[in-house]
């Protein structure tokens, strides 16, 4: 009644009592998940377990499997979980290599434990397509490129629609030699704008041979400036104007003198002051 794999069932129910021998079931009838077989014959070794592809925890990649149909050889079976990355009857054809699967093969990279990842190198900016370390998965890439997959510029270079030319920063208009990795911008002192930094914005001079320094302007203590003049100020330096502090706490702004004489007779009381 219990295809051999119990010592003992209820008189009543009929249900066996703790199933042997890999089994499971009200009359021990199935296999364990994870065993194959037909559970009905009624020997011990009717339930094999799964081997996708071995039956060490560390290479065995599907929790289960079936016996394969139509076959007259009981001990074929088929694994029906295999991971992504991994094919075959047994989850044997997958990313990784060694006689324990223990190392990633030759264009993937990771842990093969918790299965190997694609190089997915960079076309545009890595030497080649499928080549790359198997531990951190770091292509290698072509002078000027960075990042794991070699898809953005390196440190130093910006703009990948250009090929990562390098950022050439205006060391007088940026904030710092470093510019943005993928658009190339550098970032500018106030005043100053372009993708490198290597012109004045409107109201403010410098930046030529004559004048080298970055770009400065007028200074005026904005309590003397009329509305319309504030307002004129908050478009040149992109801050809005608050009594004498701008949003940025700075207490005084930069400016042209015609742009600030250039709009009441009030503004012509405003009064230049040091830095």
């Amino acid at each position: 009644m219990c295809n051999g794999h119990a010592s003992s069932c209820d008189l009543e129910t009929g249900e066996c009592g703790s199933c042997l021998h890999n089994t499971v079931g009200t009359n021990c009838e199935r296999c364990l998940p994870g065993y194959y077989g037909n559970a009905t014959i009624g020997r011990q070794d009717d339930c094999r377990q799964c081997a996708c592809p071995l039956v060490d925890a560390s290479n065995n990649f599907s929790p289960n499997c079936q016996a394969r149909g139509g076959s007259s050889d009981p001990t074929e079976y088929l694994c029906t979980q295999c991971p992504d990355g991994y094919t075959g009857d047994h989850c044997e054809l997958g990313n990784t290599e060694g006689w324990r699967c223990e190392r990633c093969k030759t264009g993937y990279w990771g842990v093969p434990d918790d299965g190997c990842e694609p190089c997915s190198c960079s076309e545009l900016g890595a030497l080649e397509n499928n080549v790359c370390d198997v531990t951190t998965g770091q292509c290698i890439c072509k002078p000027r490129y960075g990042g794991r997959r070699c898809d953005e510029c390196d440190v130093g270079y910006g703009n990948l629609d250009l090929d990562c030319p390098a950022c050439a920063c205006n060391v007088n208009g940026s904030v710092s030699l470093m510019c943005n990795v993928v658009s190339g911008q550098c970032e500018c002192t106030i005043g100053t704008e372009g993708i490198h930094c290597d012109r004045c914005q409107e109201g403010f001079f410098g930046l030529s041979e004559e004048q080298p320094d970055a770009c400065e302007g007028r200074w005026y203590n904005i309590d003397f400036c009329s509305t319309a003049t504030r307002n004129k100020l908050a478009q040149i330096i992109g801050y809005t104007l608050v009594g004498k502090l701008m949003q940025n706490q700075r207490k005084w702004v930069a400016c042209s003198e015609t742009n600030v004489n250039s709009n009441s007779n009030r503004d012509q009381t405003c009064e230049t002051v040091d830095q």
